[in-house]
């Protein structure tokens, strides 16, 4: 039967009592939702290979969304159309892997990498999480590594980090079916692992006087941290962003992120308010070169350490329960009760809305930069920083709604 497919639907769907239930996706050509009497419920397209008609699984639900399964079946069929046999490469793969059945973790793990992750931006710190994780495994074939073998690295991460275990599962996911689909493993043990923590969005904002604390605590960190967290705070940018802070980047009271080092992959201009270029100024004096990286130790990489360095702030200041991302939502929330545009806002913390629903207005505040907008946002927001903390601004600093 041909429907549009919904997450909805999906999750309300009935059990057949007997047989299987076939749904085709009307929006995604092709894309087929088998569900049958013994609660299997799979996704697979039917395509054309050299004439004939192919059925490709592409994953079991509700492990692989809706989503997600429409955009497998279109690579699948982009696959197809380029005159590949997905289903006779994987057949080769497999067999070219039990030749070499001891081939170990660590040398699959490395191939991950290099065909992988090195197109990814974090491509250093995702290969670095697996080898962590999958350190006492390394030596093993990759053929014996089993689905408990995994859930167990799991588990044992959720006992101490709960929200970074998800993230582990995420990672070791991936690789499983990325050594699964090369033939490395005869079955995908990375999938249907059990999440060990149900995450819930944060709705933590910092008041003034724990803003206020926290600026005063930073002073106690030394000019590299206690700079690093005011940037982090005067900015409202992302932690990873300002931690890889270069003085190239800096021109006057601007900071232009490259687009290697957004999120959204676009360049990005931050404001830099007095305080902002005063913080800066500081760390200049102490440091021994105005070109490279501002905030490390090394002089080669951006700092890091920061589960200890955020105990120490905690302890300092007094202010518990938080993360270094509220200070962004701090931000977007206190400057929203000053009367400032949620457009300019959102700007200032790079966040552009995405989808076919945005509204034409919408789109076109999107291509407006608002740059003396936002150099007016983030020069109030300098001024409700200080006074937080109880240090008026010395200078001139526009007042918005005043």
């Amino acid at each position: 039967m041909k429907t549009e497919l919904t997450a909805v639907a999906l999750r309300k769907l009935p059990r057949p009592e007997s047989g299987r239930l076939e749904l085709t996706d009307t929006i995604c050509r092709g894309l087929n939702f088998r569900y049958t009497a013994r609660g299997e419920r799979t996704w697979s397209i039917r395509l054309k290979v050299h004439g004939r008609d192919r059925r490709f699984v592409l994953g079991n639900y509700p492990a692989m969304s809706l989503s997600d399964a429409r955009n497998a079946a279109g690579h699948m069929r982009a696959e197809v159309t380029a005159g590949r046999d997905p289903v006779a490469e994987r057949r080769e793969a497999r067999h070219a892997a039990r030749v070499d059945q001891a081939t170990s973790v660590s040398e699959v793990l490395g191939r991950y990498a290099d065909l992988h992750l090195a197109k990814l931006k974090d491509e250093a710190r995702r290969h670095n999480a697996l080898k962590r994780a999958l350190k006492i495994h390394m030596a093993r074939p990759m053929a014996e590594l089993s689905k408990a073998d995994l859930q167990a690295l799991v588990d044992d991460k959720a006992r101490k980090t709960p929200v970074a275990a998800n993230r582990l599962l995420a990672g070791l996911s991936h690789f499983a079916g990325w050594a699964h689909r090369r033939g490395y493993t005869e079955t995908n043990i990375g999938e249907r692992l059990e999440k060990p923590h149900r995450e819930t969005g944060r709705d933590r904002v910092l008041t003034l006087e724990e803003l206020g604390a926290i600026w005063n605590a930073a002073e106690k960190l030394g000019p590299l941290w206690g700079g690093y967290i005011r940037l982090l705070m005067l900015t409202a940018q992302r932690r990873g962003d300002v931690a890889g802070m270069r003085w190239e980047e800096l021109e006057g009271d601007r900071w232009t992120l490259p687009g290697n080092r957004t999120k959204n992959g676009k360049p990005h201009i931050v404001h830099l308010s007095e305080p902002a270029v005063a913080e800066l100024e500081c760390i200049r004096e102490d440091a021994e070169s105005a070109r490279g990286l501002i905030f490390t130790t090394t002089g080669k990489t951006p700092i890091s350490g920061f589960g200890r360095f955020k105990e120490r702030l905690d302890k300092l200041s007094g202010v518990a329960g938080w993360t270094l991302h509220d200070l962004r939502t701090a931000f977007a929330s206190h400057c929203a009760e000053a009367g400032l545009s949620e457009s300019v806002v959102d700007r200032v913390l790079n966040h552009v809305a995405t989808g076919s629903r945005v509204s034409a207005v919408a789109r076109v505040y999107q291509r407006s930069e608002l740059l003396p907008q936002r150099a007016q946002a983030l020069d109030r927001w300098a001024t409700i920083l200080l006074r937080a903390a109880g240090e008026p601004l010395a200078g001139q600093v526009v007042r918005l709604g005043a």
